[in-house]
């Protein structure tokens, strides 16, 4: 929804006011800057009023936020999920490469998101010392306890309404 200013019908007329208000009595060359400064100022003010401002901090909705976040989120999870049940282990490149980075990212992402409310709550402050675990536990190249972490990681995720998250491509 577009937000508007407060004063804009009265900005508005005072747009219409500025283009057709010319004095008779001023000479055409001074006539002619007036009416530039005049048009240009009305375009100014129209445009404040008629075109949506930014986003401010907020205006978002949850749901948007989370869907923006699972489309985000979730694939880089899946992923190296595959990936580490695939390989069954931990590789050291694995381990100090970006996809190991990318994957903890994620996993902080997506718990983050998990909150009900502003401020970090029971459930997200979870899933954060679920997240850390994994990491020490990725740069440990521990893969059994980085499995079971990951597990755990999955039971902590709020199963709000029908969402279920499964570690599948349907999910």
């Amino acid at each position: 929804m577009a937000r508007r200013h407060a004063g804009g019908p009265l900005l508005l007329a005072f747009a219409v006011l500025a283009l057709c208000g010319a004095p008779a009595f001023y000479s055409a060359r001074a006539f002619s800057a007036s009416v530039w400064q005049r048009r240009s100022l009305a375009a100014a003010i129209t445009a404040q009023v008629l075109l949506p401002s930014p986003a401010r901090a907020g205006d978002r909705d949850r749901e948007t936020m989370i869907r923006n976040s699972r489309r985000q989120f979730l694939p880089v999870i899946l992923e190296n999920y595959k990936r580490l049940k695939a390989e069954g282990e931990i590789t050291e490149k694995y381990a100090n490469g970006k996809n190991a980075k990318k994957f903890i990212n994620a996993l902080t992402g997506w718990g983050s998101i998990q909150r009900m409310s502003e401020a970090p709550d029971k459930i997200s402050r979870k899933l954060a010392k679920d997240t850390s675990a994994i990491e020490k536990a990725i740069a440990a190249q521990d893969y059994a306890t980085t499995m079971s972490l990951l597990d755990q990681y999955k039971e902590d995720v709020p199963q709000l309404g029908s969402a279920t998250w499964e570690w599948t491509d349907q999910a």
